[in-house]
């Protein structure tokens, strides 16, 4: 809670074992698409509505909740000092704002979509324990994941890229 206000510490400061926040640029190493879109990103919190009946199948139309979806994938974050690794892990990752878009799904119009993005170049602020890599992540750099007192890695998504 109230990440933007914490003291941010600088890339080429970190040192394992510590928890701290971060802000930088985000370099992603593999995009994720979102289903149903030509969006690319890191992270994506996608909501899907169908247009239909109510509940009971009588009555007048209107949009109704059918699918919920949240996919992250791990990205670098730049910050001018230096270089590290984000592992972004959807169990245990808390995101706050990020890029909105919406649209149609399906060609007959008869679904539509509301998706939370963060997409490469976007400036977030991470909060997360500065650890060493493991097997699947890139070497030679340090790493921000979950853990502390909540457990989980915060992002708060800042402002987006060009």
């Amino acid at each position: 809670m109230f990440l933007w206000l914490r003291a941010r510490a600088r890339i080429e400061s970190l040192k394992e074992g510590d928890e701290r926040v971060v802000e930088g640029r985000v370099v992603p190493r593999r995009e994720i698409g979102v289903p149903g879109t030509q969006l690319k990103c890191v992270y994506y919190y996608q909501h899907v509505d169908k247009w239909d009946r109510g509940a009971r199948g009588k009555g007048r139309k209107m949009w109704i909740p059918v699918d919920a979806q949240e996919k992250a994938e791990g990205f670098f974050l730049e910050d001018g000092t230096g270089r590290c690794w984000i592992a972004a892990d959807d169990r245990r990752l808390a995101v706050s704002g990020g890029a909105e878009e919406t649209g149609p799904l399906g060609r007959k119009g008869t679904q539509r979509f509301i998706a939370r993005l963060v997409r490469a170049g976007d400036t977030v602020r991470v909060r997360g324990v500065v650890s060493k890599p493991v097997a699947a992540e890139p070497g030679a750099i340090l790493v921000l994941r979950a853990g502390g007192k909540k457990d989980r890695l915060e992002i708060l998504f800042r402002k987006r890229g060009k």
